[in-house]
């Protein structure tokens, strides 16, 4: 009797070992799909997510781990994904490291809090998939090549942002358009440089500052190549210099800043598509070969203010048919126009005893009084 409670104390003892292990292997905790780094002690410090090791194709980054906030993404964390998709990052987070997404091709998403300062070079670089991203509004540089060959379509550059960095949309190609805040006050070389599919610029004095063919290059070893938009918008700046947008033969539509009181020789020359110019009221001189082979050109309105029409202004441009001229105007240079035998439809509008319907007279244009 006694041997068998012995021996069923030993089966008892048994059972409750293996209960135990079978208990211990299931809350056994999973494998984590990051490796982190903390950072500073004490109170201070926090996590770095060094890495990414899990497989989710839709990843929400932690805010903390074991009582440590997570407020950095450390470069290369998520690089050379090509299954992510979706990220979104937490408001713990305030930095995000250089390459930390770089060549993530399937990554279409990414959710960014204001919180988040500063975002590294080629932080997104490579990813093909990405077609548009907000920018946190406590960001104030754009990091060298950020976006480099990335599927951006679209991208608004919040005024909080005063620095772009050169290759920072470096080869963006399905990038269509893009408005500059005034409140960026340096933009560098090669910025946008082989963006070939912009179709529509807007932006201010900080491009005209680093030259225009300089930020918006078609290539980087240019060669003589020049962006090619259809639409730009010019909202700060007082010159335009010579020859900036010559040979731009897409071009459409172009508006000045009413602050802008000069535009260079042959600034326009060779636009043979434009056909609506918004000049400045400031203007007070139309240079040499301004508007020279502006082919498309038909009509335009100097504005009130201006003095002086210099040669070849409009020198072919033989569709010309309507130029209203204020009465400002007290010098109009020989050869600023066509001669008139092949500017048969074009017509002056201007003030009957004006410097212009004198012009007109002389050189044999038709004119009208305004």
């Amino acid at each position: 009797m006694k041997k068998m409670r012995l021996l069923a104390g030993w089966i008892l003892l048994v059972l409750l070992f293996s209960v135990f292990f079978a208990c211990e292997k299931e809350i056994d905790p999973p494998k984590e799909d990051y490796t982190y780094t903390l950072i500073g002690e004490g109170t201070d410090a926090y996590l770095a997510i060094s890495k990414y090791t899990g497989s989710k194709t839709s990843i929400t980054v932690p805010s903390q781990h074991n009582g440590f906030p997570v407020k950095t993404i450390a470069a290369h964390c998520f690089s050379y994904s090509d299954t992510i998709t979706n990220v979104t990052i937490p408001d713990s987070v305030t930095a995000i490291s250089d390459y930390a997404f770089q060549n993530c091709t399937s990554l279409v998403f990414v959710a960014i809090p204001d919180n988040v300062e500063k975002i590294g070079q080629a932080a997104f670089a490579q990813c093909t998939s990405l077609k548009t991203i907000a920018l946190p509004a406590g960001v104030t540089t754009i990091s060298e090549r950020l976006f480099d060959s990335s599927g951006l379509e679209s991208l608004e550059i919040s005024a909080a942002v005063t620095k772009i960095e050169k290759f920072a949309f470096g080869s963006c190609t399905k990038l269509k358009a893009i408005t500059i805040p005034d409140t960026v006050k340096s933009v560098a070389n090669n910025s946008f440089v082989g963006c070939t599919g912009l179709k529509d610029l807007t932006f201010g004095q900080a491009v005209l500052k680093t030259g225009f063919r300089h930020v918006f290059a078609a290539d980087e070893n240019d060669g003589g190549k020049i962006p090619q938009p259809e639409k730009i918008v010019i909202t700060s700046g007082d010159v335009l210099a010579r020859d900036t947008f010559t040979g731009c033969v897409n071009l459409k539509e172009i508006v000045f800043p009413d602050t802008m009181s000069e535009i260079g020789e042959m600034a326009l020359m060779s636009c043979v598509s434009l056909q609506e110019v918004h000049l400045p009221a400031s203007l007070k001189v139309l240079r040499e070969s301004v508007f020279q082979n502006c082919e498309s050109l038909k009509k335009l309105t100097l504005p009130e203010g201006l003095i002086s029409i210099e040669i070849f202004s409009f020198s072919g441009c033989y569709a010309l048919k309507e130029v209203v001229v204020p009465a400002t105007v007290t010098s109009v240079e020989y050869l600023a126009f066509e001669e008139p035998s092949l500017l048969k439809s074009l017509v002056f509008l201007c003030e009957e005893n004006s410097v212009m319907a004198s012009f007109a007279k002389e050189h044999g244009y038709i004119y009208k009084t305004a």
